[in-house]
């Protein structure tokens, strides 16, 4: 048998209190029973949180047993029955059901699927899906689906049509192509909300020192409009000198309210020096500039970061490791209407290791910080020790002695009384057998 497993989290935020999450963890286990069958087990355990108000929050949450028996009846159709059983009293986000269904393929590529739920719980009802799945080509998958009923009564019609396309252009060049809608007549309390959604992507990896990626997706719902592009490019200049270039940019229009939108832009240029015959030093060079805009609050605010830093590394001998980095913030904060304020920071960041063993180490960590033009200054140092799990794996604990939170160059997310874990990891062309 197969056994999988996957843990995912999500988050959709519409202005500064309307806020939906889903945290999900869900494990399968399939398995031929025969030649003409098999079987799938799994668990799901999934909690959904709304905040519609600063101190409303309603929480949902399942637990889910699944069972599903496969059997190919004739040469082109299977038939199967399934079960949904929700361990959980009172919550009907998943309600319990039993389904019984078949599916006919009328060519290799295309096959029709028909199934009735009968739904139980507090709002019994029936439900009936058909749909169609197609594989256009190679790389292409278009599949439909037409529900009738629905998981919270009769009131729930939903007609889903998605189309997935990957095109290899040539051996260097991919194009990637996904489309979907989805309309319903449900209320809130449906998880999908009527929505289109258009996603086009490239990559270039030639053999040459050259690469680059690039996104763009468009969404549409009732009340946002939402546009997402990112690229990346890396090239190398010479031996031992490589640039990279990122930028990510999203933007949310509310429909419903003309010129309400949220802007978030992340944009950083990058020169790094490696010497290819020795690794005692590198450098690298780096310009961020972060945006963050939000008109969909009152007052709207403008915040823009620009930072300037240099890292460097310097290994004098075998057991010795000593990092510096040097960064300059410029942030211009803005409450549109009433103030505009500029402050300028100045950041100093020494780490210096010391391996006692193979695989055990030693670390102090310093942190300076002076804020301008108030000349504030804040301090943060620890001590650290560690153990290498594996080849540019490390693991340690360390002791925070003072500290300070800032959101570009010290984050106090994993620290507890001032102890805290890390875990260090070096990403190489050996470790993915690249060379």
């Amino acid at each position: 048998g197969v056994l999988s497993s996957e843990y995912y989290m999500q988050l959709n935020k519409i202005g500064t209190v309307n806020e939906n999450s889903a945290e999900v963890f869900n494990t399968t286990y399939k398995r031929k029973l025969g030649e003409k069958s098999d079987l799938m087990l799994a668990y799901e355990d999934a909690r959904r949180n709304k905040s519609a108000l600063q101190d409303s929050v309603t929480e949902r949450r399942s637990n889910i047993l699944r069972a599903k028996i496969n059997y190919k009846l004739f040469k082109k159709v299977t038939g199967f029955i399934e079960r949904d059983q929700n361990l959980m009293k009172g919550d009907e986000s998943k309600p319990t059901y039993t389904g019984i269904g078949v599916t006919y393929s009328i060519t290799e590529k295309i096959g029709l699927l028909v199934k009735y739920k009968r739904i139980e719980g507090d709002t019994p009802g029936n439900q009936l899906v058909f749909g169609i799945d197609s594989k256009i080509g190679d790389s292409t998958d278009l599949n439909g689906k037409y529900e009738i009923g629905g998981a919270t009564g009769n009131n729930r019609n939903r007609a889903t049509i998605g189309l997935k396309n990957k095109w290899a252009v040539t051996k260097s060049l991919t194009l990637n192509f996904a489309y979907e809608n989805v309309s319903t007549s449900d209320h809130f309390e449906t998880p999908t909300v009527e929505h289109q959604a258009l996603s086009v992507s490239y990559e270039f990896l030639p053999d040459i020192p050259f690469k680059t990626t690039g996104k763009y997706e468009f969404n549409i719902k009732r009340e946002t409009k939402q546009n997402n592009f990112m690229f990346n490019v890396d090239f190398k200049i010479a031996h031992g000198l490589a640039m990279i270039a990122k930028t990510v940019y999203s933007k949310v229009d509310y429909r419903l309210q003309p010129g309400n939108y949220v802007i978030k832009s992340d944009n950083q240029l990058g020169l790094a020096l490696r010497p290819e015959r020795s690794d005692r030093y590198n450098v690298l060079l780096k310009a961020a500039y972060i945006v963050n805009q939000n008109t969909h609050v009152d007052p709207g605010v403008n915040m823009q970061r620009f930072i300037l830093s240099t890292h460097h590394y310097w290994q004098p001998y075998a057991q010795l490791e000593i990092g510096l980095r040097y960064a300059r913030r410029i942030v211009v904060d803005e409450e549109i209407g009433l103030f505009k304020d500029m402050v300028t920071t100045d950041y100093l960041g020494l780490r210096v290791e010391y391996d006692l063993t193979q695989k055990w180490y030693i670390a102090c960590d310093l942190r300076y910080l002076r804020l301008l033009p108030e000349n504030e200054t804040k301090l943060n140092s620890s001590i650290e020790t560690g153990y290498l799990l594996a080849n540019n794996l490390q693991i340690g604990i360390g002791y925070a002695l003072n500290n300070f939170e800032d959101p570009d160059f010290a984050s106090q997310n994993y620290i507890y009384k001032n102890f805290f874990l890390t875990l260090h990891m070096k990403f190489s062309e050996d470790l993915f057998n690249w060379k």
